[in-house]
Parts: C-alpha cells; structure tokens; sequence
C-alpha cells in the first residue's frame, strides 16, 4: 500500500493497495492515523470496494493510511499501514527577510556584496534569479550564487562606477525574479511567494543592514592658504576652504616645495576641521596642499595654496597661547589673564595700544597688554563684563593678536614678529591648553507658577512652575509670601532643582508661591509670583 507521493500540495489526495484474495471480500475499511500503528489519532473509518481512495488531509499534518479487508461474515484483517507516510503541505513558501552577508559600512567601485533572501521554509529553484537594487541607475541585479535546497538563497552583486545608495535596499516588493521558464518552489512544489520588504519595514534590506554604497569621489577643497607668508616658527598654520562628499571622512594636507603638490612634501597629516598645522624647516619656502578624503577611502586632487610661505626662525613667532588662570567657570567682574609663547624674546612699545581679541560673542572685546616686554612671554588681562559668554574660551582667530595704531612687537634686532597665532586643533591654541568658562548672563526666569486647590490641609505646600534655564543652572529658590511682592510675610527660602516642590507654611495662612533660578555663579533671575493664592487650613 503506497501514496503516489510523500508529498502533496494539495488537500485532496489518494493512495492504493493491492486487493485482497478472500472468495467472500466484501468491502475494505479504509482510515488514516497519525502514526503507523494504525491506532493514533485516527480518523473515522470508511468503507469502499476500490483498492484506490481519495482522502482529505490538513494542512500541515502527515499521515499513514490504514486498510483492512472484510469478507462477507464480518470478519476483518488486521490493519495494515502504508510503508511511508504522506505530509499535506498546501502553504506556499514566503520571504521572511532580505539582509547583507556583507558587513555593515560603506563600499566603493569594484567591491563586492553578499546578499541573501531568508524564506520560510526550504526552496528549491529551477533556471537563475536576479534580485535588483535600488542603486539610482536602473536595472542594477544581484545575481544567484547558492541556496537551492535551503530556506537561503545567496545572491552577489559587484559595485559599478555610478552606483549611489545612502542605505541599501532592494528596489520594489518585486525585486526577487525568476528565469524564464524557471521556477522557485518548496519541495511540495507550492510556488514561492517572492513579494519583499522595502524601506522602512521590518523584514527589508534597509533596516536590517546598514550599507552605504558611494563611488562618486568628493570634491575638492579650495582656497588653500597660509595667514602670512613668513613664520617665525617650524609649525606652520594651514587653512582653506571646504570640499563636499555625502560621506566625508577627512582632509588630508601636507607642504611640498612645488605647487604640484608632488616634489619634497612632508608626510601627510589629516584633519576633520579647517584648518591643520604642519611642521617646515628653517630657510624652506613651501606651498600648502589639501585633498578631500571619503569613507571609501576615495580621494579628491590634491589643491595647491596660490601663495608660499617662507619659514624664518631669525624672526620671532607664537609658539602658543596659554592662561595662568585655573581651569574654571567665571563671571562678570572677573579677570582672566593669558600668555602669549613667543619663539624668542621680544620688545612691545606702546603696548597700551595691544590687544587679544576674544571669542565672546562681541568682537570688540579684548584683553589688553600688561607685562613681558623683554621675555618670550606677553601677559594679557582681561576683566569679565556682562553679555560675555563662551563654553570653551578662545581667541577670535589666527590674526586676533592686534597692535593697534601704534604699537610694535619686536626682536632684539628690532625685526617685526610674526603675529599669527595657533589654529584651534594644532594643540597649541588656548582652548587646545585650557578650559575656561565664562556665564555673565542669568538665567531665565521661571513662568507659569501655580497650585492644583485653592486650599491644603496640610502645611507642606505643593506648588509647580515652568522650569528656569541655563547653561550652567544649579538650583530654583522658593518661597512663601502672604502679599505678591515675594518680600511680606515670606517662609525661609527652600531649594528645589525642578518642579513641582512643597515649601512648609503655617496653618491659617494664606500664601503666594515664588521662585526664581539661579546659576552657579550665583547669578539670579527675578523672582517670579504666582498668579492665585492658596489658604492654608488643617483643622
């Protein structure tokens, strides 16, 4: 006794004996049971002259068939069971998810990727397939390696010139195709269902995998420049303006003798900003070169600067720029004293008319020259006044060293120095060596000051507000005062860093609530009052 098939697709199936040899056969009973014992989860029994039945099974269910002969006295074989069973598998297959093989990052031209297509269960597949990506340009496939018998199926794809995805995905819910002819199917022979996930979807290439495909080279910087054409030191200021590339990783700059960027240069150096320093040697005059450098390791031309500098330690030049003031959060009123590094000593005349000028949100302000004159070193002051505010305090730029109408920063053989001072970055600048801070601003008042009743029952007196804010906020003061001027009949002032918070009062009282914010330098807003009143009452 035998199915025509292990396997069947469809829920109708049949399967046949061979007949029995009773003289007086009357009929077969015919059954079907989920183990071949002929006794587990059977079915009920049916009856038929044939030796071949149809049968109805479930989806997903195996079964044996089970048939005894019975004569025309009633008596009855034993069960006998078919040799194999036969499993109903009407659900075709489906693509659970599309993901890389390849890791995560980001890819050139030339590269190759590995994709593949999970379903849900093992597929077979007949002729090629093809899986297109959404690369800009059309018709860009990843083609079929490997798979065939597994619920995986491999599919390789080599990066071409044009080729551009910010994240990797395939190109429609009909990206996965088939050969002519050929065919993708579960063992059952159920046509897969090829229908993908896109974009943001769970199961999609693009939020599975995180692949950045990028063969378009960046562009290139420009403006390549020196701040001066003579340096008083080896380390040499380098600045220009920026390139592009969707993927920018880096620049790359270095100083050669010739503007081909190619003859006696120094050893590449990059940089994330704009600016970078290189190191010359004393008597070389050179030009500045700077290219753009992607994630791809993909390079713009290298530009050259249009001017030379000349490198000239006879003249005197900033080596750094430093503070003996601690590290620290300051305020107006304050004074902040910095240092300027020379690489010889110099003499300053007039240096009343000498200025730093600082980065603190005025372009005006500046320290002014107190002391050094004869030294490597020239000490600037400066006093905090308020609208001053920096996060990491610096000087305005290269060139914020200024010496006024009059004054003169000169080398014993009364050559002029070189003002240029350290680009941030170079680790020479002031906010490379110090961390300073300056707050002269206080913080906003807080707003919308309110009690949930206009009654309590208890002393501690719940309030809320709209918090205050600052940069460098530290805590809301708060109160309780009977009239709304928050300076009559006021509780001790309470702290709280943000709202709602309770300050005690006293029974039959009836209280405005007032806060204001303060800063850690002590800096206050106004005090700010409640718009209502609340009475307290605990008997």
């Amino acid at each position: 006794m035998a199915f025509s098939s292990t396997l069947s697709r469809l829920s109708q199936f049949d399967f046949n004996w061979q007949g029995s040899s009773d003289v007086n056969f009357k009929r077969y009973n015919v059954k079907l049971c989920a183990a071949n014992d002929c006794s587990t989860s059977c079915s009920v029994s049916t009856s038929t002259a044939s030796t071949n039945f149809t049968s109805l099974g479930v989806d997903g269910e195996s079964y044996y068939a089970c048939v005894q002969s019975e004569d025309k006295a009633t008596q009855k074989s034993p069960w006998i069971a078919s040799a194999q069973p036969i499993l109903i598998d009407t659900t075709p297959p489906s693509v659970s998810r599309v993901e890389s093989v390849s890791a995560n990052g980001y890819y050139k031209a030339g590269d190759s990727l590995s994709l593949k297509v999970v379903f849900t269960e093992p597929v077979f597949l007949s002729g090629t397939s093809d899986l297109a990506l959404s690369l800009v340009i059309p018709n860009r496939k990843a083609q079929y390696v490997s798979g065939s018998g597994s619920n995986e199926l491999l599919y390789s794809y080599t990066i071409t010139p044009g080729d551009t995805s910010a994240d990797l995905d395939v190109e429609s819910t009909t990206a996965l195709t088939v050969s002519a002819g050929g065919s993708l199917q579960d063992a059952a022979g159920n046509d897969a269902s090829r229908t993908l996930s896109t974009g943001a979807q769970a199961n999609s290439l693009k939020t599975l995998s995180a692949v950045v495909i990028d063969t378009t080279p960046p562009l290139p910087p420009s403006n390549v420049r020196f701040n001066n054409a003579v340096s008083g030191t080896t380390s040499i200021p380098l600045l220009w303006n920026a390139g592009s590339d969707s993927n920018f990783k880096q620049y790359n700059t270095k100083i050669c003798a010739a503007n081909d960027c190619l003859t006696s240069c120094t050893t590449s150096v990059s940089s994330t900003t704009l600016t970078a320093t290189a190191i010359g040697v004393d008597g070389s005059t050179y030009y500045s070169c700077v290219q753009t450098q992607d994630r791809v390791d993909q390079l713009s031309a290298w530009i050259p600067s249009t001017g030379t500098v000349n490198v000239d330690l006879s003249m005197a030049g900033v080596l750094r720029v430093e503070s003996p003031t601690a590290n620290a959060l300051y305020k107006n009123g304050d004074f902040i004293d910095f240092d300027i590094v020379f690489s010889k000593n110099v003499n300053v005349t007039n240096g009343s008319d000498l200025k730093l000028f600082l980065d603190l949100g005025n372009p005006s302000h500046g320290a002014s020259y107190i002391s050094g004159t004869g030294t490597d070193t020239l000490r600037f002051r400066y006093a905090l006044v308020l609208g001053d505010n920096s996060e990491d305090l610096n000087y305005i730029a290269s060139d914020s060293l200024s010496l006024g109408s009059t004054g003169t920063i000169k080398d014993a053989g009364n050559v002029s120095a070189v003002l240029t001072l350290p680009a941030t970055g170079s680790g020479n600048a002031l906010n490379d060596l110090k961390a300073i801070q300056v707050d002269t601003l206080p913080p906003s008042a807080p707003s919308a000051i309110s009690f949930a009743t206009a009654y309590t029952t208890t002393t501690a007196v719940p309030f809320s507000w709209t918090e205050s804010t600052d940069l460098h906020f530290r805590y809301h003061n708060l109160k309780l005062c009977t009239q709304n001027n928050c300076s009559t009949g006021c509780t001790a002032v309470a702290t709280s860093v943000n709202s709602p918070a309770t300050v005690t009062g006293a029974n039959g009282a009836t209280y405005f609530a007032c806060v204001q914010g303060e800063d850690l330098k002590g800096f206050q807003s106004a005090w700010v009052v409640s718009a209502s009143s609340i009475i307290v009452d605990t008997i």
